[in-house]
């Protein structure tokens, strides 16, 4: 078994990644003040992205003493999109050499002359920028700039270069000044010069050694000594070795001290793992083992501290590309981190600048784990679910669950039973919708540490409130390592995924592409997906997904046709199946939500299934809250009934991250009659409260958007991309009708988790002007009425029967003297009539007893002293959780295969009172139970 000794330090230290061999500064030992400073580029080296390339421009600025890192550009000399004639290269011929003349560098960066210019900073661009020409890990490439001492460089060979035993080696190097110059190979005096500013050495590589060839070079300035370091490794054959069993890719926690780490990449010759342990040095003893089947790469590192973070990367082949593991649960940005405030995440681990490019993995034993208060929750029925849609970004300035736990309060005034968090994964940049991921087992650290998730999330269970997760693995984008390990950038127009890629496909096979698109039908992808969605309800307790761009997880090829795309699809219905198959297996009752948007008879399918499809009715809405009255104001296709659905799992709303407020709408576009106008402000605010009402209390999922509950107005194309940042208005909360349009909203969602609200016995009649929702159940009937028009209406509720209604909202009461009574509404004015009153103090409040009654099981006998049988109507019972008042879990099981009835021994339970969670596909009912 290989593997690295933490003990073992390295005798050389690292400078910094040599750009020796893509870039020659003349002169060499060029000082800020020089003038007649030149570069010269050779675009076949590094990662040759724009090789051949006629034209090539310079994207260029400095390092200095005042930049925050050594990453950090500044006096960039213009955009990247500007084609700036100083910054155009010469090319020698048609050779792979550029050359720029600089002449002095302040003068050409415009560096105030009190600030000290370190280094030279580098991309090479074609002038559209499509194709760049980078280091081969694909980093920035940087060039030391002399500060005026004396100072001596190995030129090449680049340091950590890999060569055959029977290649010849050349080594030069040079001095700022004439000196006595020794080269030294593994401490052997290899050659020396007296009095010169130059020297070399050529070898066979055998000559020097084997393995590693540290190289230093030494200048001896009339006493005044400095030093050069530099290695090359000889290329070796990996161990061909199996991984001990129960390794899996990715990093495995052998122990405090211990890990395995695993890589799964077919096709490559060699894999070395480099970090912190090996100070990012390739040494014999970070080559990985390769399995026998050529496919996975591994080794063991043992010496680590316990609790300490590592940050390391997988080296690739020859070309040394450089990626993070992409199972980490951790991610260092070398861009993006210095973005992120120190109370949003304190103690980051700093990026190791000068060592390595690109993201950057973490590992850490002996990881505190998180204690639960809620280590099994009791979801909310589906049908019951008042989802709220959210962006972290903007709905709070700290951008931070640390904050968003103190929120909770606003959610429960709000109604909301379920929060739905747009991507929350590690993604490219910051600010973003988040749909643009890089990363899947890791938290976005622009959100907080994984703790306070953990903590979020807890906090919304001890709550009653349960959280989804919004997550795009249709596609990923171009720092995913996956993509990066098998693309090719010359390919299409801005580079594609190879052939060999295990996960993607080379060309999108939909419409509607968005960054690399994955194969579902790949087996590698079907086993990363599964262990992604595993890992985010198993390690953070989530209650499920919201499946970004679910139609396309598709291999049917229908790019550029959006009707053959939208059509009925056999083979993505089996693709979704086989996911729902895996996530049963250990969390029967998630919520799973796609966002499919297709042909209906697909989506019922799924639907039917037990998978929750996105209803979009933003038009619908939106033309009835602006008081108009035609077709397109209907509400009818916000029924799951309306679409043939066996099962009330249609998710309807209003308002998405990705749709035109309808307040907006309403006060740009409204309609009026007379002195009355649905864009007036005070009106639109009411009207808001009433599109609510004729959208929560419907059976089934409903989801909000977030600000939706107070009228939020911004257009989503207000900034010049749709995604910029529009943050939540909270000075509404200080505007008393906002305020009123809230607590209606709150109230009406909690009117749904009444058990009457899940009943099948309904009259949805939402094609006019007026509107009506009618509920008949034993437990209590309701009529919901609202006058969508811009004019008085008198209208027919339909009462179910003569004698007290009691207005919900108001706490009015009025005496029905005949079911075919006429109520009088204003535009924009709703009623909610139940005929019980649930506002009177002598009433039994709304609560848990009430939501468990949907019929669909029963538990007998109840009180029960031995044994206690759980029965279903018509559903497969697929997992029970008993739990006391307290919520401490007492008896847990899943059941295999379909069965209408339980038993369970309850003669070990101490008496008492118990809540029973019944969980199905399609139902999650809680019944309490006494145990004597």
């Amino acid at each position: 078994m290989k593997k690295i000794l933490f003990t073992i330090l390295l005798s050389l230290g690292l400078i910094g990644l040599n750009a020796q061999q893509l870039i020659t500064l003349t002169p060499a030992f060029a000082t800020a003040n020089d003038n007649n400073v030149s570069i010269t580029f050779d675009a076949s080296q590094g990662n040759a992205g724009v090789l051949g390339q006629a034209t090539i421009y310079a994207h260029t600025g400095v390092i200095t003493n005042l930049s925050t890192s050594s990453s950090d550009w500044k006096y960039v000399i213009a955009p990247w999109a500007t084609n700036l004639p100083k910054a155009l290269l010469t090319r020698v011929g048609t050779s792979s050499i550029y050359t720029l003349n600089i002449g002095n560098i302040k003068t050409f960066y415009g560096v105030p002359a009190n600030e000290t210019v370190l280094k030279l900073a580098f991309v090479f661009r074609t002038s559209d920028g499509a194709k760049t020409g980078k280091t081969s890990s694909g980093g920035d490439i940087f060039v030391d700039i002399n500060q005026g001492v004396f100072q001596v460089k190995i030129n090449a060979p680049i340091k950590g270069s890999f060569y055959n035993a029977g290649d010849n080696v050349s080594i030069n190097g040079t001095s700022s000044a004439k000196c006595n110059l020794k080269l030294y190979g593994n401490g052997n005096l290899l050659s020396s010069k007296t009095n010169d500013s130059s020297i070399s050495y050529s070898s066979l590589l055998s000559g020097l050694g084997s393995g590693r060839i540290n190289l230093v070079l030494e200048g001896d300035n009339n006493g005044t000594k400095t030093y050069d370091t530099s290695y090359i490794m000889q290329r070796q054959t990996p161990p061909v070795l199996a991984s001990p069993s129960g390794i899996v890719d990715g990093i495995n926690y052998i122990n405090d001290t211990t890990v395995t780490l695993q890589l799964y990449a077919p096709y490559k010759n060699s894999v070395y793992v480099l970090g912190d342990f090996s100070n990012w040095e390739f040494t014999s003893a970070n080559l990985m083992n390769k399995t026998p089947d050529g496919a996975r790469y591994w080794i063991t590192i043992t010496g680590l501290k316990k609790g300490k973070e590592y940050g390391f990367q997988y080296s690739i082949d020859d070309i040394q590309m450089r990626v993070a593991d992409v199972y980490a649960d951790k991610l260092l940005d070398p861009y993006n981190d210095k973005w992120i405030p120190v109370a949003t995440y304190p103690n980051l681990m700093p990026y190791p600048v000068g060592k390595t490019t690109e993201v950057v993995s973490v590992l850490q034993t002996g990881q505190t784990p998180y204690t639960w208060s809620v280590p099994s929750f009791a979801k909310p029925s589906r049908d019951k679910l008042v989802i709220y849609e959210m962006l972290m970004r903007d709905f709070l300035g700290t951008h931070d669950f640390k904050t968003m736990k103190d929120t909770i309060s606003y959610f429960k005034r709000a109604g909301i039973n379920c929060v739905q968090l747009m991507p929350i994964m590690e993604f490219e940049g910051n600010e973003s919708w988040g749909y643009n991921p890089m990363f899947y087992f890791a938290l976005d650290k622009y959100y907080g540490t994984k703790t306070d998730l953990k903590a979020f999330i807890d906090e919304c269970h001890k709550n009653g409130i349960a959280v989804v997760l919004d997550i795009a693995l249709n596609h990923s984008f171009g720092q995913n390592p996956q993509v990066r390990m098998y693309f090719d950038p010359s390919a299409g127009l801005y580079g594609q995924p190879t052939a060999q890629n295990p996960w993607f496909n080379q060309v999108d096979k939909h419409p509607y592409g968005v960054g690399y698109d994955y194969n579902h039908e790949a087996q590698p992808t079907k086993d990363f997906t599964d262990r992604i969605l595993k890992y985010w309800i198993t390690e953070y307790k989530v209650d499920g997904y919201r499946f970004d761009l679910s139609k396309g997880f598709t291999q049917k090829n229908t790019l550029g046709n959006v009707s053959a795309w939208s059509a009925y699809d056999q083979t993505r219905v089996d693709i979704w199946n086989r996911i729902r198959g895996e996530i049963i297996k250990y969390s029967p009752d998630a919520y799973l939500i796609l966002e499919h948007l297709g042909d209906n008879s697909e989506e019922k399918v799924l639907a039917d299934a037990g998978f929750m499809p996105w209803g979009k009715m933003t038009d619908a809405y939106a033309e009835a809250l602006m008081g108009y009255n035609n077709s397109k104001a209907d509400l009818s296709w916000g029924n799951y009934k309306q679409r043939g659905y066996v099962y009330p799992n249609l998710v309807t709303y209003a308002e998405s991250h990705d749709e035109e407020r309808v307040m907006f709408s309403c006060l740009t576009y409204g309609n009026s009659n007379g002195s009355y106008s649905s864009k007036t402000l005070s009106n639109a605010i009411k009207r808001v409260a009433t599109y609510h009402a004729l959208l929560i209390p419907q059976k089934g999922p409903k989801m909000i958007w977030q600000g939706g509950e107070l009228g939020y107005e911004v257009s989503i194309n207000s900034t010049s991309d749709k995604t910029g940042s529009k943050p939540f208005r909270w000075q509404y909360l200080a505007d008393a009708a906002r305020v009123n349009t809230l607590e209606t909203v709150g109230k009406l969602g909690r009117l749904k988790q009444h058990v009457s609200f899940g009943s099948d016995n309904y009259v949805y009649n939402v094609s006019g002007t007026g509107k009506f929702l009618k509920v008949t159940h034993d437990s209590m009937n309701s009529v919901i009425v609202g006058n969508f028009d811009v004019v008085n209406l008198n209208l027919t509720p339909g009462f179910q029967h003569t004698g007290w209604w009691y207005n919900y909202i108001t706490n009015d009461s009025i005496n029905v003297s005949d079911v075919g009574q006429v109520v009088a509404l204003n535009p924009g004015d709703f009623l909610v009539y139940t005929d019980k009153n649930l506002n009177a103090k002598t009433s039994k409040p709304v609560g848990l007893t009430e939501e468990s009654k949907q019929g669909y099981f029963s538990v007998f006998p109840n009180p029960a002293s031995g044994s206690v049988y759980i029965n279903s109507t018509q559903l497969g019972i697929e997992r029970i959780l008993i739990t006391d008042i307290q919520g401490k879990e007492i008896y847990q099981e899943a059941i295999t295969g379909f069965k209408t009835q339980v038993s369970i021994n309850t003669s070990s339970f101490a008496k008492g009172v118990y809540l029973v969670n019944i969980h199905s596909g399609n139902a999650n009912e809680v019944i309490k139970l006494l145990v004597e």
